[in-house]
């Protein structure tokens, strides 16, 4: 059953990945939030589960800290991997 799940998850970011983050700009405000009002020094790490397209992974990265996103869909992965080239 677990199996089953992890397979309909990846299938399912798999179709969303490239459109991800048009649909996810409506929360992008809130992931803003997180960012200013985490209390850490400058070079913290951050380890970002479920980072997806790295949205909220380069946000900290822009201030600073060091992080690691992690996901279980690789085409997320993929997508926040080619926007690291740009976004930083």
């Amino acid at each position: 059953m677990e199996d089953e799940y992890y397979s309909y998850i990846k299938k399912f970011f798999r179709r969303w990945a490239s459109v991800y983050d048009i649909l996810d700009i409506f929360i992008s405000g809130l992931m803003n939030k997180v960012v200013e009002f985490t209390d850490a020094g400058n070079g913290s790490r951050v380890l970002d589960v479920a980072t997806g397209t790295g949205k909220q992974a380069f946000a900290f990265a822009r201030k600073g800290y060091d992080v690691v996103g992690i996901d279980l869909s690789t085409d997320m992965l993929n997508v926040a991997m080619r926007k690291a080239r740009y976004v930083m």
